[in-house]
């Protein structure tokens, strides 16, 4: 695909994102069609509301003007956030970062009407930009948590957690807490202590540079060993879903990830599991890799690789390489449990006692 066409499927996906958007494009969304209207007030909240319903509810149970508004507010600070740490990843220079983050008068704008309001008697082409900015990263906030049940996520990282552990045949787990200086400039620095493989595993946890502006910080790494089955040693194994970050709710990665691929839909992102694996060696990859394999379904389920095997060639180029470290990364296509599986499970726990509805619930379970 070349930088053209990517440019005219980006504004096509996501219209009100572009800065080079025209009013004459009205038409096809709601909110730009309501600013150049000359409604009244009270008949333009209720088309604001219908607007919200459509991005907020199913078509089934729609809400009330006070209920998508707090919704519409808690989008608008998560749509703020976004922009701030996707800035922050991108470690732009300071004249682009300037440009690009989000103004106070938009990071305060949390309120629906007030942000038509806004639009309509303003002519900063910037403002206005940034506001329509910020209500489509609202509206892929809101397509997000209608597609991905938070929750279920959650469940199946720890489903994916125990057959990792049960198919690698992981024991004797060991933890060790290491210091780690983020210097702001070449990334960071190690403080090895007592422990020879400090500068390896923290390293190989927080590989991103730093902008040459970041302050200096210090931060605790915990790095949890095991031993594989076949004798494979990992220096440390964590896991991620995609809607978190440090163990809170996040949309960033998520959100970065659906724009930088060009995908209209949450449900076309594929790697929403990850799993990290450190080992010591180089020649650890590819004995981990075909343990894992082992109960994965082979390398049929592989799907995507970054400079898979480039190592062993003597070829050290691609951005997932230093001279301290080598990061190979698949995606793999594996089954996970339906969501529906655990809400009824827990509805056959609640209902155990009810004979008409217990065999059911059952039968459900068993076709689902």
């Amino acid at each position: 695909m070349t930088l053209l066409e990517d440019s005219s499927l980006f504004r096509e996906i996501y219209i009100t994102m572009d800065p080079t958007i025209s009013p004459t494009h009205h038409r096809a969304i709601t909110f730009l069609k309501l600013a150049a209207s000359k409604e009244a007030t009270s008949t333009t909240s209720r088309s604001l509301n219908a607007d919200l319903n459509v991005k907020f509810n199913d078509i089934v149970h729609p809400r009330n003007w006070r209920t998508n508004q707090l919704t519409f507010k808690k989008y608008s600070l998560l749509a703020s956030s976004v922009i701030e740490e996707i800035l922050h990843r991108a470690s732009l220079p300071s004249p682009l970062e300037a440009v690009l983050k989000e103004t106070e008068e938009s990071r305060a704008c949390c309120d629906y009407y007030q942000m038509l309001s806004m639009y309509r008697n303003t002519k900063d082409k910037r403002l206005r930009f940034e506001l329509l900015r910020k209500l489509g990263l609202i509206v892929l906030i809101a397509r997000i948590n209608r597609y991905i049940e938070i929750e279920a996520l959650d469940h199946n990282m720890r489903n994916v957690y125990k057959a990792i552990v049960k198919g690698l045949g992981l024991t004797g787990r060991t933890s060790r807490t290491y210091v780690v200086e983020f210097d702001g400039t070449t990334g960071l620095t190690v403080d090895k202590g007592k422990h020879d493989k400090a500068g390896f595993s923290a390293k190989g946890l927080a590989p991103q540079p730093m902008g040459a502006e970041a302050a200096k910080r210090l931060e605790r790494v915990t790095c949890h060993s095991w031993r594989t089955r076949a004798g494979t040693e990992i220096d440390h194994m964590e896991l991620r879903n995609k809607l978190r970050s440090r163990g809170s709710l996040s949309y960033t990665s998520y959100v970065e990830k659906m724009i930088r691929k060009d995908l209209e839909f949450p449900n076309r992102v594929c790697d929403t599991i990850g799993v990290k694996i450190v080992v010591n060696k180089e020649r650890d990859i590819p004995r981990i890799l075909a343990e894992l394999e082992s109960f994965l379904g082979g390398s049929l389920s592989r799907k995507k690789e970054k400079d898979v095997y480039t190592a062993y060639r003597g070829d050290r180029k691609g951005e997932q390489i230093s001279n301290e470290y080598f990061v190979w990364k698949a995606v793999y296509d594996i089954p996970l449990p339906h969501p529906s599986i655990r809400m009824i499970r827990n509805m056959m726990h609640l209902f155990r006692h009810e004979r008409g509805l217990y065999p059911e619930l059952k039968k459900t379970l068993h076709t689902t």
